[in-house]
């Protein structure tokens, strides 16, 4: 199922992860390398029983802090879905990891994602110039963070 999502150009173009086509093989190895890293906490968004996106947190315990990365398949947007999802990984975050920062990134084109975070309470904290290189263009990328007595209060 993850790979019939991905089949859709619009979600890999905006995943520094994944090439389109995205094949079996690609996000196997996507899921693997996830699993071997202890710092790395990967679920599926499930609506019933069925994927519908991904999600994620990339700790780096040495600074308290981790990256939020998330995709949802085209058919869910504008469902709240990712938003839910994401608030329930940056509880996770703060409450279970005790990390001190969450952070996220988003290619500037991209301006759902920047709603997703702005509805998680994270603050636009600026822009990367030409941070990814993807499909042969250098691409901007918003940055957003929130602090942990932020999420608390």
């Amino acid at each position: 199922m993850m790979c019939k999502l991905l089949e859709d150009r619009v979600i890999s173009d905006q995943m520094g992860d994944f090439d389109y086509p995205v094949t079996p093989e690609s996000a196997l190895e996507f899921l693997l390398a996830s699993q071997e890293t202890p710092s790395a906490y990967v679920y599926g968004i499930l609506l019933g029983e069925s994927l519908i996106g991904m999600i994620s947190l990339q700790v780096e315990h040495s600074h308290s802090r981790a990256e939020l990365g998330f995709w949802i398949g085209t058919a869910f947007w504008n469902k709240g879905y990712c938003t839910e999802a994401a608030n329930a990984m940056i509880a996770f975050g703060f409450t279970t990891l005790a990390l001190h920062r969450i952070f996220s990134m988003h290619y500037t084109r991209n301006s759902a994602s920047g709603a997703v975070l702005r509805k998680l309470t994270m603050r636009h904290e600026g822009t990367q110039r030409g941070h990814y290189f993807k499909n042969g263009v250098f691409e901007d990328v918003e940055l957003y963070g929130l602090l942990r007595e932020e999420w608390e209060g």
